[in-house]
């Protein structure tokens, strides 16, 4: 049996532009991943098979799935993959996306498969906008959307994660945050040193989608005089 670490991520900042013709938007945010993880096993086995433990409502068809699905023609063992699930579904910290990119390393590794990293970003771009990012760790500065990946100094820093049990749903947040039509510049925000560290241009929509989110953001405010962010589209 092998093992991988599957990290999440924060979104620093987030500026998000008007959305494409593809229904996409561009995107100019520092990401930083972190050492909260899910975890991957894979062995060996007769029948291909992906199974997701502790966790809740994960359809059939998700970015893991995706995954195998792209793979396919590259794989020429069986692989039995269970994935076990610490980072909050809807908590705007990656988790599913990490979880892609991270299979996707370890198949490439486990069957010595020959794709170049340009490659491997093609595929995690249709898998999903914050996919490519997942193919590194540290920090970077992720425009596009989600493509392009420069990397920035690491600068390790603490944190408290704080989860409340709401799942946002990524695509009820940016329908919300379409109607608001308060879009960034990007133009203006691209270079990184403009960025406001805690920026979350899709936060209001996100509160207006679940109001309870506030209720928490109160509360926090109570018992800190320290900053509360808020990371990508999530809770």
């Amino acid at each position: 049996m092998s093992r991988f670490k599957s990290y999440a991520k924060l979104n620093l900042s987030l500026y998000v532009g008007r959305p494409e013709q593809s229904g996409r938007h561009p995107i100019s945010s520092i990401f930083q991943s972190i050492d909260f993880c899910d975890h991957i096993e894979i062995s060996s086995a007769t029948t291909t098979s992906l199974e997701f433990i502790s966790a809740t409502s994960i359809p059939s068809e998700n970015t893991c799935s995706n995954i195998l699905s792209e793979l396919a023609p590259h794989l020429k063992k069986k692989w039995d993959i269970k994935i076990k699930k610490n980072i909050p579904q809807g908590s705007g910290l990656g988790g599913g996306s990490s979880n892609a990119a991270t299979l996707l390393m370890a198949l490439i590794q486990l069957e010595n498969i020959q794709l170049s990293i340009n490659e491997q970003v093609n595929i995690c771009a249709t898998i999903g906008s914050d996919v490519p990012f997942f193919l590194t760790t540290g920090r970077a500065l992720v425009s596009g959307t989600g493509e392009k990946i420069t990397p920035l100094t690491n600068q390790p820093r603490w944190v408290v994660l704080i989860c409340p049990n709401i799942h946002c749903d990524t695509g009820k947040v940016y329908r919300m945050f379409d109607t608001l039509n308060t879009f960034d510049d990007l133009n203006e925000h691209y270079d990184y040193n403009n960025h406001a560290i805690g920026f979350n241009a899709p936060m209001s929509a996100a509160i207006q989608c679940y109001p309870e989110l506030q209720a928490v953001l109160n509360k926090c405010k109570m018992h800190t005089n320290q900053p509360i962010f808020f990371s990508g589209s999530g809770s």
